[in-house]
């Protein structure tokens, strides 16, 4: 056979096993693609376009009441990024404590409702309309100023932000300024605790606070303000709710209850 012949040959078999090479790695590689593909597809727009649009007719389920969380909780780490990384932390040990059969993946929501913003009015209606219960209402205040809490105070933007809830979801002036003194009241002593115990004035201002009434109330006042907070706070109320729930109100009854007590005794 002529040499041209030859080489002609064996160009052939080279081209014919580079091509069974190709095809095999082709096929080798397609399940790695069509994953990439997939999950690009689920990062990039299914999430996007199923995106949760709190109106009226949305149906109360717990993963919609999560999202709602969240996404007033993406608003106030968008007001103030300082400690973000422990503001999710915080929503992370909070969603594990108080929901801890709920597999709902807050991360990728949280991202989201960072990334995109939200319609934060629309979320606080639906809220207000599903949550016919007022104590319900104001727990979701509560988890928010704790968050709002983590670096040991709150600034003004945070504060206009939680306030402008409140009136949205129907919360008062007064019951929000309560709940902030049961935070304050909490960080104070969180800072405290290998100093001196507080003055005793400072214990009856963040009692005031959280009672709602002047450092220079009678005790009769002190009564009428705490009877108002426990038919409100008072754990027997969730009795319908989940064990997290009540463990929630039980935390805060007993800043209440612990508000009522300084007021005995500077009273007495």
């Amino acid at each position: 056979m002529p040499f041209y012949m030859h080489l002609l040959q064996y160009s052939y078999h080279n081209e014919q096993e580079d091509s069974d090479d190709f095809i095999w790695m082709f096929f080798f590689l397609l399940p790695f693609i069509g994953f990439g593909l997939h999950y690009a597809y689920l990062r990039f727009y299914k999430y996007k376009d199923e995106s949760i649009v709190f109106s009226p007719d949305l149906p109360y389920s717990k993963d919609h009441l999560l999202e709602a969380y969240i996404c007033l909780a993406a608003e106030l780490i968008r007001s103030d990024t300082k400690n973000s990384r422990e503001k999710v932390m915080y929503m992370n040990r909070y969603f594990k404590s108080y929901f801890p059969n709920d597999h709902y993946n807050f991360t990728e929501s949280l991202n989201q409702a960072y990334r995109n913003g939200n319609d934060f009015t629309n979320t606080l209606k639906w809220l207000k309309f599903k949550l016919p219960k007022h104590e319900q209402r104001v727990q979701i205040i509560y988890f928010l100023t704790g968050l709002s809490f983590i670096d040991g105070s709150i600034n003004n933007k945070e504060l206009n932000l939680l306030n402008h809830f409140c009136q949205l979801i129907g919360v008062t002036q007064k019951e929000f300024n309560s709940i902030l003194g049961m935070h304050q009241n909490y960080e104070e002593k969180s800072q405290r605790a290998k100093k001196a115990a507080p003055p005793r004035k400072n214990l009856v201002q963040q009692s005031a606070q959280i009672l709602g009434v002047s450092e220079k109330a009678t005790m009769e006042e002190v009564k009428k303000a705490y009877r108002k907070l426990v038919k409100l706070h008072h754990p027997d109320r969730f009795h319908n709710e989940s064990e997290e729930q009540q463990q929630i109100a039980q935390e805060r009854f007993l800043k209440i209850q612990k508000a009522y007590e300084t007021f005995e005794v500077y009273l007495g």
